[in-house]
């Protein structure tokens, strides 16, 4: 399926399982995901970890935790919005460290440390 651009925020979501929310991993064109306000919980599945052609990714106003995927496998990742989650984990230094620009980069209101 050849998919550039999947908005699904505002949708409830939360009755949806985690395998099938996974299987959006399988896009592999998508360049545009938004998924905030869904009533998502839980992790960020690891399937998400092969949109590598993602160049805006928001998961914002959700209930989701730690950890966090490897950001440095999105090259084209322009725009990143995980801010209103309950992510606590530490930030490492190495998460963004081949991410040469953001454009923009939301991570507030989570419970970071580090």
């Amino acid at each position: 399926l050849y998919m550039v651009e999947l908005n699904l925020s505002g949708f409830d979501l939360s009755a949806v399982t985690e395998p099938r929310i996974a299987t959006i991993g399988n896009l592999s064109f998508l360049q545009y995901l938004s998924l905030s306000n869904c009533g998502l919980s839980g992790t960020i599945p690891t399937a998400f970890n092969r949109l590598t052609a993602l160049n805006s990714f928001d998961i914002s106003r959700n209930r989701l935790e730690s950890p966090l995927p490897d950001f440095n496998s999105f090259s084209n990742l322009w725009m990143l919005n995980i801010s209103y989650n309950k992510f606590n984990s530490t930030l490492q230094p190495d998460l963004f460290i081949n991410r040469t620009m953001f454009g923009q980069l939301d991570i507030s209101n989570n419970n970071f440390s580090g």
